[in-house]
């Protein structure tokens, strides 16, 4: 659901995949009850990253912060050695490492594919001399 920020997911999605295996109307009703509970937090001034409506919860990006997030402004500075380094430091494992969702494997398709540009990248560049080694490393780890 993280993956989705940005996009609205409709409650019934987000208590099935929050409450996995158990009937609808549960699920539904620990969602509604979590969402009080969330509601509550907000008007006593924490402020949550979340918005909702009647059928739908959104995930705000604009209010929340994650290595996720920092990787993917970093990767669109990538011509910048220093932006390029930091999203390479920054990038420690693939998408949930250990962690196995079927939503995940396109995530870590992605990412992988980004992290492995900013080290070609970084390979090229005489300013970066630690590039060769994190290149060298992950096409061990990978080949």
């Amino acid at each position: 659901m993280f993956a989705e920020r940005g996009k609205p997911l409709r409650k019934a999605y987000v208590a099935e995949a929050l409450w996995p295996g158990v009937d609808q109307a549960h699920a539904m009703d620990c969602l509604y009850k979590a969402c009080g509970v969330l509601r509550r937090l907000i008007q006593q001034g924490i402020p949550l990253p979340l918005v909702w409506d009647r059928d739908t919860l959104l995930l705000d990006g604009m209010r929340l912060d994650s290595d996720v997030d920092r990787f993917e402004r970093l990767y669109l500075q990538r011509e910048d050695a220093g932006s390029r380094e930091a999203a390479i430091s920054l990038y420690t494992a693939p998408f949930l490492f250990n962690e196995y969702y079927e939503w995940t494997a396109r995530l870590e398709a992605y990412y992988d594919m980004r992290y492995l540009e900013l080290l070609r990248l970084a390979a090229k560049s005489a300013n970066t001399p630690s590039a060769a080694s994190y290149y060298r490393g992950l096409l061990n780890r990978t080949c």
